[in-house]
């Protein structure tokens, strides 16, 4: 029998304290609308039961105590504000929440012992990092007693892992941390962060993510050089549009508008990246109709289409990446399959056949071991709700 949470907790910390409270975020994993969060458009992301469960207690102590099973050492800091960044590590996540958490609402924290499971894969694209600030987050919101909008507060999630733990990401996988709804995606407008849940009851079928295990490498440089690409790639349409014709967003621009001026772009890739954002944005809107009207085969070509982009015109996929994906559409039983993430290593999300899953687990990864030498790994994900208390809602699958 597994030994519980609170059980683990007690046993490293110790009984002194208060009552242990404990409380769950989601990872997440994209459907569709891959590096459009920064351009102002739709994504398509959905919670996974995957994630990262937070216990945590007053200690009386005056310091605070983090411990991640997926960490060497406990780090221990003073109770004190303001809360400086610690260098390289992964409590920069927790601590950047605490520390814009107090400035925004002005709560601080006492001392308190943090003990974080988790079962998603690092480095995996699966949004760690923001599945630890969201069960913060979640955390602080209870112990502060107060009442305080999801959308705001995965907002200051996004500001935290931006400002305090110095990566540039945008705001979908905060959100969706927070914000989803079992057996839905969230359709999350990045501009105004406007969203809604969008059903996913597909019977006969299940979404398996395929983690490729390459080190992620240069996803942090290609990231920001990709921005900078499509900044670019704006300004050049906007230097030569019409005074009403501004556009603040790549996402705003029609396919068929830019169809009429990527000849004005000077550079062909600028002309390729945004040839990306503008079709991605597309397939997000089509996939919510084909989702909804339960069109599996455009489903599918959908998710085909947006790797076949991804690849070409972004050039954000690679060697393992690909192969993953070639042999998984080469398959009869896989409706489509892409990558999904930032990409240069991570993962790719399928569609599956139910009763093909296995084979498709052993089919992938002789291919993938003959022609990469590395191992993958699988995880049939369900669509899930986003970070909670435990004690008031579903635990999370074990791992």
């Amino acid at each position: 029998m597994s030994t519980s949470l609170k059980d683990k907790f007690l046993s490293h910390f110790g009984s002194r304290g208060t009552a242990v409270e404990e409380f769950f975020a989601p990872g997440r994993v994209n459907l569709i609308g891959e590096h459009i969060d920064y351009n102002g458009g739709l994504v398509l992301p959905f919670a996974i039961d995957k994630g990262t469960k937070l216990a945590v207690r007053k200690n009386g102590l005056g310091v605070w105590r983090f411990y991640s099973e997926n960490q060497v050492d406990e780090i221990d800091l003073k109770a004190e504000y303001p809360i400086l960044n610690q260098g390289q590590t992964w409590v920069n996540y927790p601590l950047g929440v605490m520390q814009l958490f107090a400035e925004k609402y002005n709560f601080q924290l006492e001392g308190m012992d943090f003990y974080y499971e988790g079962n998603l894969p690092q480095s995996s694209g699966l949004s760690s990092s923001a599945s630890i600030e969201a069960v913060t987050a979640i955390a602080l919101v209870h112990f502060s007693e107060m009442e305080i909008d999801k959308t705001e507060l995965a907002v200051l999630c996004q500001h935290a892992e931006n400002e305090f733990a110095g990566v540039q990401c945008g705001i979908m996988d905060q959100f969706v941390c927070i914000n989803a709804e079992a057996n839905h995606a969230l359709l999350l407008n990045c501009s105004s962060l406007k969203y809604e849940h969008i059903p996913l009851h597909i019977t006969g079928y299940e979404w398996v993510i395929t983690n490729s295990n390459k080190p992620r490498e240069l996803v942090e440089s290609a990231y920001n050089q990709r921005l900078k690409e499509c900044r670019l790639a704006l300004n050049e349409i906007n230097r030569h549009s019409q005074d009403d014709m501004i556009f603040e967003h790549l996402c705003h621009i029609s396919p068929l508008f830019f169809s009429e001026l990527e000849h004005i772009i000077y550079s062909n890739v600028l002309i390729r990246r945004a040839r990306h954002t503008i079709t991605e944005q597309q397939r997000v809107l089509e996939m919510v109709e084909a989702l909804e009207m339960g069109n599996i085969p455009k489903i599918g070509r959908l998710l085909n289409e947006s790797h076949e982009s991804l690849k070409n015109d972004f050039e954000v996929s690679g060697f393992e990446l690909d192969t993953l994906v070639e042999k998984s559409q080469s398959l009869p039983y896989v409706i489509g399959s892409r990558m999904t993430g930032a990409g240069f290593g991570g993962c790719t999300v399928s569609l599956v056949k139910s009763e093909n899953v296995l084979d498709f687990e052993n089919e992938v990864t002789k291919d993938y071991v003959a022609k990469t030498s590395l191992i993958p790994s699988f995880y049939i994900v369900k669509p899930s709700a986003g970070a909670h208390e435990i004690s008031k809602s579903i635990q999370y699958a074990g791992n």
